[in-house]
């Protein structure tokens, strides 16, 4: 596990495998390139998340992700982790989908997650 204590600029982890990331705060972003079987987690606050040709993120956000921004490309198995409403409530888990359908609604295309109901 790699630990950043202090607020910095941004953080990029590329082509890493089987590596646990915990930082305080970044000015700017996180970004997960070429990466697979990694964790991160964000102690204080981070405004945007890249995920880009990963495999099997998690990732751990602080109570303050509201403003959070996170973005994926060619990634799957993406989890996002958040605490629950009260520190007495388990953490909430959230798939991110990998898997669109488009259809054409006579106008335009229309792209829309694929749900298996």
């Amino acid at each position: 596990v790699i630990q950043v204590p202090s607020k910095v600029n941004n953080i990029t982890m590329e082509l890493c495998t089987k590596v646990g990331l915990v930082f305080d705060s970044l000015v700017s972003s996180m970004d997960v390139i070429n990466s697979k079987k990694v964790q991160v987690q964000c102690t204080g606050s981070v405004s945007s998340i890249s995920v880009d040709k990963a495999h099997e993120v998690t990732l751990y956000l602080p109570a303050s992700y509201a403003d959070t921004v996170i973005t994926t490309s060619l990634s799957s198995d993406v989890n996002i982790v958040t605490p629950g409403k009260t520190e007495m409530d388990d953490m909430n888990e959230a798939a991110v989908p990998y898997q669109f359908q488009s259809k054409h609604n006579g106008t335009e295309w229309v792209t829309e997650t694929l749900r298996h109901e």
